[in-house]
């Protein structure tokens, strides 16, 4: 089977889905070699169906050309989810199967509605129904019900139902709690300075006052602070479940011998990092689980757009993986993409998306 030029005619691919977007006509094209006796004709039967197992029309035509014989099947897909397209080719050429993964567009209309200051343009989502914004050593969250909470801190980051910020070098830790946010822990000795680290509920990656990298974690079992690197610039860090306890990424991948991330990042998701596949080809992208298992076998995906890689430029909980207008991620196990107003999104969060209203004082929280 081959795909428009990207691929040699016969690699057989029909685990790696390819990337289509809802209501946009497409034509696949597919192979297979033309082996049968002198004077005989060659045929085929091409079915499609929906992420419903439900028969899809096709517009399909068969060209022969030396050895091969190739398919081009149209169609336009009209709901999302993951399509199968099989093509049987005759006389006893064999077949070949595609999925293909359909992305729908997002429910814009559902959410909270938090009303924000014109000041707050890159609001942090904490929860489903507030956001945290930081201007000159205040840090400010704003609550869906009207209610606003401030307190000195900057350097700011959230992680669902956590907000971590540094004041007067110390890190703090903040969660919600009924409703308001109650600080939980405080680690002194860290600066402001901008460090590519994870952050989730309970773990954060910051620069110390010594310029190492510090790991810092409050867990159930207690809190732990450990130096994982003197780095003078350090790469993108992620907390990973391997010996270490984390994983330190460079452009060539992981620093880490355990860990077989085999290229700088695209993008970041808490248990994903997307990159392109080593040993497919640099069109197509793969999520990396992290927690390393060689017995895993990571999700790939054919994007067909241009991917845009995400910028780690500071503390992050997600950094995005975005193909024109598709969002792509994981979730339930599964590769996911979804189509989202580009122009309105303000930021990507693990289990929202923050939109701008038409009214610029006004931000909606789409739960994802």
């Amino acid at each position: 089977m081959g795909r428009e030029g990207n691929l040699q005619p016969l690699l057989d691919l029909t685990a790696v889905p390819e990337l289509m977007v809802m209501n946009e006509p497409q034509t696949l094209r597919v192979f297979a070699p033309f082996t049968a006796c002198e004077g005989e004709s060659p045929g085929f039967r091409a079915e499609l169906f929906d992420a419903n197992n439900l028969p899809v029309e096709v517009d399909a035509q068969l060209t022969r050309s030396g050895g091969l014989v190739q398919a081009d099947v149209s169609y336009t897909p009209k709901n999302a989810g993951l399509h199968f397209l099989r093509v049987s080719f005759e006389p006893n050429l064999g077949a070949r199967a595609v999925s293909l993964l359909v992305a729908g567009p997002a429910d814009v209309k559902t959410g909270a509605l938090v009303n924000v200051p014109s000041s707050c343009t890159a609001p942090w989502p904490l929860g489903r129904e507030a956001v945290a914004c930081e201007a000159a050593g205040e840090v400010s969250v704003f609550f869906s019900d009207g209610g606003v909470q401030r307190f000195a801190g900057e350097a700011l980051v959230t992680a669902g139902d956590v907000l971590w910020s540094v004041e007067a070098s110390g890190l703090e830790r903040r969660a919600l709690d009924g409703g308001a946010l109650v600080e939980t822990y405080r680690w002194n000795g860290v600066s402001t300075a901008p460090l590519a680290g994870q952050h989730d509920e309970r773990s954060a990656f910051r620069p110390g006052t010594g310029g190492e990298v510090r790991l810092l974690q409050q867990r159930e079992v207690g809190v732990a602070d450990a130096f994982v690197s003197l780095s003078a610039e350090p790469p993108p860090f992620f907390y990973a479940t391997t010996e270490r306890g984390f994983a330190e990424v460079g452009l060539e991948g992981c620093r880490d011998f355990t860990c077989p991330l085999q290229k700088f990042p695209l993008s970041f998701e808490p248990g994903f990092v997307w990159s392109f596949d080593g040993e497919l080809a640099s069109t197509f992208l793969r999520a990396t689980p992290m927690s390393f298992n060689p017995n895993v076998s990571p999700p790939t995906l054919l994007p067909k757009r241009m991917v845009q890689a995400g910028t780690f430029v500071g503390p992050f909980e997600l950094v995005p993986l975005w193909a024109g207008p598709v969002l792509i991620s994981m979730r339930g196990g599964a590769v996911s993409a979804s189509v989202w107003p580009r122009e309105r999104v303000l930021r990507v969060a693990s289990n929202v998306v923050v939109l701008q209203e038409s009214d610029t004082s006004t931000v909606r929280l789409v739960p994802r």
